[in-house]
């Protein structure tokens, strides 16, 4: 692993000019004042429903009237308190127009030419984004103003998936700084075609078309919209699917094109030039990252042996459900799976059954359950059924306990399936045995850690890596109801605090103190930094925080919103090299052998390799009778099948050949340089960039086909300290395998601890207080 990495990320650094001469030139600013009341409504807390609607009939409107680049703005001060206005980007030589708002009385809105240093530059950024979009750009396009990227078909959720492309302006920008940072996001969503007219046309609509061989949308009149479905054709609108999340991979070794990653880098790429066009600066914002450490990982989990012994409880539905599913399998059964399956990676656990939860005597508990939380939701498989999960957590919230779920079932196998069916489900197949075995061990992991909690055991005895200078402190809203909650160390007892109590606050204040740490002052500078004072003296709740605080120090996690820019320029170039026809006499390997050949070869090996060598020549020269230059794609397509026996290669369960060693053997004459090379990405491991006291928690091993989410960097944002401050514990806290499996986690892990001690104390679940530490975007 190298010793520090220089990697672009997904922020721009853009240049703020004292003025805009190129734009003068070319374009009219105008603006339109829309009326107060429409604000009023579109603000109306109470029925959030309208005020969608008025914001998708106003760009309808918007649409309807203009076919020039235009922005709402909420919060324009040009002339006096906040107004709601539409910006837009007239060309000289067109007359602004007078626009009317068909479904809201009033007198029309008239244009207002106004200088382009007058509005906030964040929002001409974006108005520039729109016009950007507007362009030839294969695949981009515009609704409202929600800017997208077409990244490509999804038969398995039978839509499109579009890449919306936002520029998020850094919480610390000001107005007048020279050089501001815009954080450059993209969130994936589903365009679908409409089935049956609209009872009510209130959305943004779009007609699918091609450009460059790409597919790309326009968006719809709302007329043009309803003559298009009266007549037969193909309206589409982008909207969520119901009770599935859309998902593109951040990157994909085989899809380079169609992941978010390539998609933000192309946009960056393209979207910086077009800003030098215009006279504006700009650059990608680029880190230099130092590899921590990590924990070696026979050490990186936790000692589950001290448990001893586990009681295994039967919380499903399947024993009680009538009229009983067509399988079913005993408590027991299960208890000689588990003991079978974790027998040589924890001999020293014993595991037992029990059917009443009383005789646990705080002892820890599997809790085996058959069911998800959203299947006892409206329009779910189980709604109606009482949810056997809260009734166990509310008749015992102190016991140690975790609920694996032992129904196999994902999404998909779920649809269309009665109760009774679903809860129809054998024990795992021996090919999924080791898929359940390793769910076995991460809830004993969980299980662990309550038991740490519940039992209040020693942290020193038991818990690896704990960063026990410091204490923390979390606050989290999980729909209408939030937890705060203080981590602190007392005699080596792990020790929680309701910071929602007055008690709490008073017991808070008295710790920080002790620590030299005024909480007052510092939750004034946090309240300053999310712009949550108001002009009146009063301030706004912070939704969320996670706070670090040790002697004489203070320090607020930071999600940064910023994510790795892959190399994908060589990515591209790497591969291209597989396609091109190379003569046959270059891709020959034996008159490498000496440069090939390993280190110290025993004699038997090196003479192996040597005529295998020979005998691949002899293929190559058999090749070329045919064809005198081949690319390596065209190698393995074609002829693997004769180059796999002579260096012993078998093919797999799909009767495909494994191309990797081969192509090693070319890598050691520097030729076909891998795509997945670890110069390419920052990827593995954790690494840290003391500039900034910035850091980003990659995965435990090198990039395989593909990457679900973007490792996103966050920062130790330190508002009070001593000389200096070693985040050297937090960083090790982060390298343990407890957490996710095999995995580390991008929080230090007593932050875990306290949603696990929210699930019991506060009855919430796990699943929504730590999903954080499960993904990553």
């Amino acid at each position: 692993m190298p010793t520090t990495q220089t990697v672009q990320t997904t922020t721009l650094l853009v240049s703020r000019p004292a003025d805009f001469p190129v734009l003068d030139a070319s374009f009219t600013l105008v603006r339109y004042v829309l009326p107060a009341a429409l604000r009023s409504k579109n603000y109306d807390a109470r029925n959030k429903s309208n005020g969608a609607n008025i914001y998708a009939q106003l760009h309808n409107s918007l649409r309807s009237q203009l076919d020039y680049p235009y922005r709402t703005f909420m919060f324009d001060r040009i002339d006096g308190p906040p107004k709601w206005v539409v910006y837009v980007l007239v060309p000289h030589g067109d007359v602004p127009k007078v626009l009317k708002l068909g479904f809201q009385p009033g007198p029309p809105l008239e244009p207002q030419p106004i200088p382009f240093s007058t509005i906030e530059f964040h929002v001409l950024l974006k108005l520039l984004q729109i016009a950007y979009f507007r362009g030839e750009q294969p695949g981009y396009f515009i609704g409202q103003y929600y800017c997208y990227v077409y990244a490509k078909r999804s038969k398995e959720l039978d839509c499109d998936i579009c890449v919306e492309v936002q520029l998020q302006g850094d919480i610390r920008n000001r107005s007048l700084d020279l050089v501001q940072e815009f954080k450059v996001i993209g969130g994936a969503h589903p365009s679908r075609r409409l089935l049956d007219e609209p009872q009510r046309w209130s959305g943004t609509y779009f007609g699918r078309r091609f450009r460059n061989g790409k597919v790309y949308y326009i968006h719809l009149r709302l007329d043009r919209a309803q003559e298009y479905m009266r007549s037969g054709k193909a309206v589409y609108a982008i909207s969520p699917l119901s009770r599935r999340r859309t998902t593109l991979p951040y990157h994909s070794l085989q899809r380079v094109e169609e992941c978010r990653g390539k998609i933000l880098y192309d946009f960056i790429q393209g979207f910086t030039h077009y800003l030098a066009g215009w006279g504006i600066t700009s650059r990608v914002k680029e880190r230099t990252f130092h590899p921590f450490a990590k924990v070696p990982e026979k050490r990186a989990g936790l000692p589950l042996h001290l448990l001893e012994t586990v009681y295994v409880y039967d919380n499903r539905l399947q024993p009680t459900h009538q009229p009983a599913p067509s399988q079913h399998v005993a408590l027991q059964v299960y208890v000689d799976l588990i003991t079978r399956l974790l027998a040589k990676l924890q001999p020293g656990l014993r595991f037992a059954p029990i059917t009443d939860l009383a005789q646990a005597h705080g002892h820890p508990v599997l809790a085996l359950q058959d069911h998800e939380e959203e299947d006892f939701k409206e329009q779910g498989l189980l709604f109606g059924v009482p949810d056997p999960y809260e009734v166990l957590y509310a008749a015992f919230p102190h016991l140690p306990k975790q609920s694996p779920n032992v129904n196999s079932r994902d999404a998909d196998e779920k649809k269309g399936l009665a109760a009774h069916d679903y809860l129809s489900y054998g024990l795992p197949g021996p090919g999924e045995e080791e898929e359940f075995c390793q769910k076995l061990q991460m809830a004993l992991y969980q299980l662990y850690l309550k038991d740490m909690i519940a039992n209040e055991r020693s942290v020193q005895e038991r818990l690896p890596f704990y960063p026990t200078p410091f204490l923390f402190i979390r606050k989290r809203r999980v729909g209408d109801r939030s937890h705060e909650l203080l981590l602190h160390l007392e005699k080596d007892t792990l020790r929680f605090i309701d910071l929602q109590s007055p008690i709490g606050k008073r017991a808070r204040d008295e710790l920080l103190a002790r620590l030299g740490i005024d909480w007052a002052e510092m939750e004034e500078r946090m309240l300053d930094k999310y712009h949550k004072l108001k002009e009146n003296g009063t301030a706004e709740e912070l939704p969320r925080y996670d706070l670090i605080v040790g002697p004489e120090t203070f320090i607020e996690l930071e999600g940064l919103n910023e994510r790795v820019l892959y190399d994908y320029e060589e990515v591209l170039k790497r591969r291209g090299e597989l396609d091109k026809p190379i003569s046959i006499d270059d891709l020959k390997l034996a008159p490498y052998y000496e440069s090939i050949r390993p280190k110290s070869p025993s004699d038997e090996e090196a003479l192996k390799l040597f005529q295998q060598l020979d005998a691949y020549d002899a293929l190559l020269d058999e090749i070329g009778l045919i064809q005198p230059a081949i690319s390596y794609n065209d190698l393995i397509d074609g002829w693997m099948h004769r180059i796999a026996p002579i260096f012993d290669i078998q093919p797999d369960e799909e009767q495909r050949y494994r191309t990797g060693r081969l192509r090693r053997l070319y890598r050691q004459r520097d030729m076909f340089p891998s795509d997945k090379a670890n110069a390419l990405y920052l990827y593995e491991g954790i690494w840290y960039d003391d500039t900034d006291q910035s850091y980003l928690v990659g995965s435990t091993q090198g990039i395989n086909k593909a990457q679900a989410r973007a490792h996103l960097i966050r920062r130790f944002d330190i508002y009070q300290k001593k000389a200096r401050v070693d985040v050297t514990p937090l960083l090790t806290s982060m390298s343990i395998q407890f957490i996710r499996l095999k995995q580390f986690t991008v929080y230090p892990y007593p932050f875990h601890l306290i949603s696990l001690y929210a699930e019991s104390a506060l009855q919430a679940r796990i699943e929504s207080l730590a999903s954080e530490e499960e993904h990553e975007e």
